[in-house]
């Protein structure tokens, strides 16, 4: 059996985190925490438009969330000079 590389295990705890905050953000769509942790996985893992909604949402919830309205600018910029995605994604409906 092949050994992992470090980056690959990385991966697979960043996915593991992903999906445990996926289920916060279900069970609390309404805790600001766990969108903004869950857009920095999904961000991590390259999945930027699902991000983005969740750094949206992160700031609808918390307006003075600095780490939120950071990874935005930083989107928005890679959006801008085409190095992101073609058009990011609106923030997750609220339940």
């Amino acid at each position: 059996m092949p050994k992992r590389s470090a980056s690959d295990e990385i991966a697979k705890k960043i996915a593991e985190a992903r999906d445990q905050f996926a289920e916060v953000v279900r069970l609390r769509p309404d805790f600001a925490p766990g969108h903004l942790n869950y857009g920095v996985a999904l961000a991590k893992l390259g999945q930027v438009r699902e991000a983005y909604g969740h750094f949206r949402a992160t700031l609808k919830l918390d307006p003075g969330n600095a780490m939120a309205a950071e990874y935005l600018r930083t989107i928005e910029s890679a959006v801008q000079s085409g190095a992101g995605p073609a058009e990011p994604s609106s923030p997750p409906p609220a339940d």
